[in-house]
């Protein structure tokens, strides 16, 4: 999830809440758990229709030498309800 402050000065905050951050450019970043992400849809009416896949890339930034692992949640939901 995404969403930009219009606020420079903003840039300063690094950690609003558990889990819930905002970047240098002003983009505010929730990461989610498989479970919450599941515990959310579910009780919304939706299921998965098929099992919730984490997937894990290392990316480099060649400029400051870092390697920097990232994570994608993959999942499909049904609505039920």
């Amino acid at each position: 999830t995404h969403q930009r402050f219009g606020n420079k000065s903003s840039r300063s905050i690094r950690k609003l809440q558990e889990n819930f951050y905002v970047r240098g450019d002003g983009t505010c970043v929730y990461y989610f758990t498989p479970k919450t992400l599941l515990q959310l849809f579910e009780t919304s009416g939706f299921r998965a229709s098929e099992p919730v896949r984490v997937h894990t890339r290392q990316i480099l930034n060649r400029k400051e030498d870092v390697a920097m692992d990232r994570r994608w949640i993959q999942a499909e939901f049904e609505f039920t309800g």
